[in-house]
């Protein structure tokens, strides 16, 4: 290879890894350190939320608040047990949401810690969120 076809080579190399660190990240991860903040979230990026739970106990997490229009979830959260999947009594882990802008706009998340079955109970935590899709 001549110098000349090593030089090209290399411009494209670098011209390759600028424009790779330069396009934004396919998804924009939050967890509980991001209550009560704001997001901006792109049309082309993903939003995942990641909580610590305990769905052992009965608690998880479930959205109360979204504007579907703006920000789909992906379908129902996954939960990671921090005891290797032996999902004991008492062992926590973190339930992870996965969202897709839907369209331009903004929208309030609000996602509340609770039992299901407890209609009449105030959640015994919240994860707030507002978010923006330019």
């Amino acid at each position: 290879m001549n110098t000349r076809s090593l030089c090209t080579v290399f411009a494209l190399m670098a011209a390759m890894l600028f424009l790779t660190a330069c396009r934004p990240p396919a998804e924009v991860s939050l967890d509980r350190q991001a209550n009560g903040t704001q997001v901006s979230v792109k049309t082309d990026q993903a939003l995942t939320i990641r909580l610590d739970s305990n769905i052992t106990t009965g608690y998880g997490w479930e959205i109360a608040e979204c504007d579907d229009a703006v920000l789909k979830s992906q379908g129902e959260p996954e939960y990671i047990s921090s005891d290797r999947g032996q999902k004991l009594v008492g062992g926590g882990g973190v339930q992870v949401f996965h969202f897709k802008p839907a369209a331009a706009g903004k929208t309030h998340l609000k996602l509340v810690y609770r039992r299901p079955w407890e209609k009449d109970v105030e959640p015994i935590e919240s994860f707030d969120l507002d978010v923006t899709v330019p």
